[in-house]
């Protein structure tokens, strides 16, 4: 109980430092009282300032950047807990802004300023509209757990983390991204635009549009073709015309693709609960927390029971890779010292050497869900763990495994029908994402 309660205040206080650097950040944009702000006149030569400008900003990309990264966060956890894993992140990008804050150079070049009290007004409404859809969007979602107080609440009050299931927020039928739109539209939208504030605004422009093909890019790797007919129907930052009169968008997925806030997309290192059959999901009270895409082979090998010939499966050989396309794991069939070397199957780390071995207790051919061509969707349980290197390595935490999304790997359709043909192997290619829960 300790333990919960210092995650929880811990999760508490980084949120309320959000919430402060939150509040403080629309002050610091928009100059609204406060000493410092992106405005105003130098305060030292215009290349030191503009230098200590972009190193700011730089410092706040890189950490954003490489804290969403699946690498980093699977890493990371292995030195903090996962409950607090989001709210470190969130801590840590408050931290970089609160750093740029307090350190920023006005350079007090003016580019605009306009004059006109009908215009002043049209701009300051946009820069409030702006910040309203960032927030607004969060609770769209789910404010709470894309900052991590949910997390550390449920926890404390002893009931089992759920992910947030897919929803379709309205701003997600217009535009992929409407909370990088609306950050957007409140950094460019100012009656008085110095050179400072300019240089702001087209570096985050810049970052965001960069920062969206990353995210993308694994979301595609997520969902796959569900996330690219996704994308060919919603534009990424700015409504279409026809979004504007009728809501096209797809969908399947549309709320986890809306998953990106101050600090970039929750927790891409972590499974996403993909819909799948009744029959093999996971029970509740299970946390998805690593997926890897498998490409390799199923072996078959011909045998004859009581006079019927059949092609029997004796193992996968597969090399499972990360969002990034990086080797994970190796995929195959082998002896589980736990259980006095009955053959399981099994998933070895590539650099670690753990290794987790596995029995299917469910399976699913649900043409609803299964292409056709394609071998079942599986449900395992973990009959035994191995550390490899690395103590207490991620892997071995694993409690319970699905097999989704197959491509190919049935058995072939011939070539084992005589007594001549026992024996024979074929090794057929297959494709399928796995995911890992504790």
């Amino acid at each position: 109980m300790t333990k919960r309660l210092t995650f929880f205040m811990f999760g508490l206080g980084a949120y309320v430092v959000f919430l402060a650097t939150f509040l403080y950040a629309i002050a610091f944009v928009g100059g609204l009282g406060l000493p410092a702000s992106l405005d105003g006149e130098a305060r030292s030569p215009i290349g030191f300032a503009v230098t200590i400008d972009l190193l700011l900003l730089t410092v706040f990309a890189v950490q954003h950047s490489v804290m969403a990264r699946r690498w980093f966060k699977e890493w990371w956890t292995q030195i903090v807990p996962w409950t607090i894993e989001r709210s470190t992140f969130v801590l840590f990008a408050s931290l970089a802004l609160l750093l740029l804050f307090r350190n920023w150079q006005p350079i007090g070049v003016e580019v605009w300023n306009v004059a006109s009290p009908v215009l002043r007004a049209v701009l300051w409404t946009l820069f409030a509209a702006g910040w309203g859809t960032v927030l607004v969007v969060t609770f769209l979602i789910d404010h709470f757990d894309l900052f991590g107080l949910r997390q550390v609440w449920l926890p404390l009050i002893g009931k089992p983390y759920k992910r947030i299931p897919f929803r379709t927020p309205l701003p997600y039928r217009f535009v992929r991204h409407p909370l990088y739109a609306g950050f957007l539209l409140a950094f460019w939208s100012t009656p008085h635009m110095t050179l400072a504030h300019l240089l702001f605004a087209l570096v985050t422009t810049v970052y965001i549009v960069v920062a969206i093909q990353f995210e993308e890019h694994d979301l595609v790797t997520e969902f796959g073709p569900a996330y690219e007919e996704y994308r060919r129907q919603v534009p990424m930052l700015v409504p279409a015309r026809r979004h504007l009169t009728a809501r096209r968008a797809s969908t399947t997925g549309a709320a986890a693709f809306g998953l990106m806030l101050l600090v970039s997309s929750p927790s891409m290192a972590q499974a996403t609960d993909n819909p799948v059959p009744a029959e093999i999901r996971v029970p509740a009270g299970y946390v998805p927390f690593l997926t890897g895409h498998a490409a390799g082979t199923q072996g078959y090998v011909c045998v004859a029971v009581n006079g019927v010939y059949g092609w029997a499966p004796f193992g996968p050989q597969a090399t499972v890779f990360d969002a990034d396309g990086q080797q994970l794991l190796t995929h195959f069939l082998s002896p589980n010292p736990a259980e006095s070397g009955t053959p399981r199957a099994t998933w070895q780390h590539s650099d670690r050497t753990s290794a987790v071995w596995a029995m299917k207790v469910a399976e699913s051919d649900d043409a609803r869900y299964v292409e056709p061509g394609a071998i079942k969707w599986f449900l395992l349980k973990v009959m035994g763990a191995e550390e490899g290197s690395r103590p207490h390595d991620r892997l071995t935490q694993a409690t319970v495994i699905q097999r989704v999304n197959t491509s190919g790997g049935v058995a072939p359709a011939s070539e084992c029908t005589a007594t001549g043909d026992v024996g024979k192997t074929k090794f057929v290619p297959y494709t399928a994402d796995y995911v890992f829960y504790k």
